[in-house]
């Protein structure tokens, strides 16, 4: 009679588990509620009115001032006692149930609520004025060690440069018509800008911190979730990951595309003579269709060789592995980013605050429904795929 040898379960150390998200997330909810007795203080400081431009756009910005900020201070008390209590295992299944639904409630509030447009707005300008010179810097840094290369980057940029001149988006008043612009942006809306990022942010926090709790009141291993669903094992990923990272990535191509008509004399959606007119306009808009055509790239690095390590022509990382978790969580950032704007154009549509037509036109240029799911998705299962054995529990 033989014998099988069974390996067996790698042994869970259940010692004591860091509980620093949670103790940010307190901390948040304080900050929360001390900004809501702030506001109750001084009504006049408060942010999230609606202003023009944002009609329609907001589920909160009609709510009075007094409304709000009471809720904002009850959510944040509650919510700092909650964040603290969710740090250890449930004591019982009342409390346990209890904790879950103040949890839940904060990440629809702070997640699905508050935050508009304009988080992803903040973060496609962010893009379109840092992306491209971040880009062309790394670019070009490696691609000077080649010759060949180097002629490539030579050539590329003076056809960029030569472009750039005869359209006149880098003339000093091209320039000086995008810093205004910007600066005008942050003067007019910052503070409802500052306080739409500070909510999505919570609601990120709050989210983490009730995928903790869940996995701690489950006897899962709190920091990787293990042991996982099948459908988060890369056996199961490999069969759904690859087409779902390809659908995220065609979703911008078409904005980008959009964008870079804008060097033609036949720009789509666009007069041609306004262009002329506002070479800033230009620019900026070359800029952000420059971080759409980027953000897909990227997209497809989640399943290619250089989204693992790092290609050749990268300065000084060049040969390293790609750590999992900073693609990740930029990509379910952005994906979240994206899915509250598409909630926002649907709701524009469905109330009838814009234009239907001009809205469908751009949801099919700019698929913001579909595509922040799906880049979410994409990014998870880039970090299921790729994640190691745990340094918790030691599984694998």
């Amino acid at each position: 009679m033989s014998t099988q040898l069974v390996r067996p379960e790698p042994e869970v150390r259940t010692g004591r588990q860091r509980s620093t998200v949670e103790a940010v997330t307190a901390v948040w909810s304080a900050a929360a509620a001390a900004l809501g007795a702030w506001w109750l203080g001084d009504p006049g400081r408060y942010t999230l009115a609606d202003t023009a431009g944002t009609e329609g756009q907001t589920l909160v910005g009609g709510l009075p001032a007094e409304a709000a900020s009471v809720a904002l201070v009850l959510l944040g008390a509650v919510g700092l006692v909650a964040a603290l209590l969710m740090a250890r295992r449930p004591a019982s299944s009342v409390v346990r149930r209890a904790l879950v639904g103040v949890g839940a409630v904060e990440v629809l509030v702070f997640l699905a609520v508050v935050p508009d447009l304009r988080v992803l707005v903040l973060l496609g300008y962010a893009c379109a004025v840092l992306g491209p010179v971040v880009l062309l810097a790394v670019v070009a840094a490696g691609a000077w060690r080649y010759a060949p290369t180097r002629y490539l980057l030579g050539g590329v940029v003076a056809v960029g440069v030569f472009l750039a001149l005869t359209t006149g988006m880098l003339t000093p008043d091209a320039l000086a018509e995008v810093g205004t612009g910007l600066a005008k942006g942050l003067r007019d809306n910052g503070p409802g800008l500052l306080t739409i990022a500070g909510a999505f942010a919570g609601g990120v926090l709050w989210t983490c911190t009730l995928v903790r709790y869940l996995r701690r009141s489950s006897d899962r291993c709190v920091p990787c979730g293990r042991p996982a669903a099948a459908w988060m094992r890369p056996d199961g990923i490999a069969r759904w990951g690859s087409w779902v990272t390809i659908a995220a990535a065609l979703c911008p191509l078409p904005y980008a595309l959009l964008r870079l008509t804008w060097l033609t004399p036949w720009p789509i959606l666009m007069d041609h003579d306004e262009l002329v007119a506002n070479p800033g306009m230009r620019m900026f808009g070359l800029s952000l269709g420059l971080a759409a055509l980027g953000g897909a790239v990227l997209t497809i690095g989640l399943i290619r060789p250089w989204g693992e390590v790092f290609p050749r022509w990268i300065p000084v990382l060049r040969g390293r592995v790609v750590p999992a978790g900073p693609p990740a969580m930029a990509g379910l950032l952005v994906g979240a980013a994206v899915t509250i704007a598409g909630r926002t154009f649907v709701q524009m549509l469905v109330t009838g605050a814009e234009d239907a037509t001009e809205l469908v036109q751009f949801v099919l240029i700019f698929p913001f429904p579909v595509w922040g799911p799906l880049l979410a998705a994409a990014s998870a299962a880039y970090y299921y795929r790729r994640r190691g054995g745990c340094a918790a529990c030691g599984r694998s």
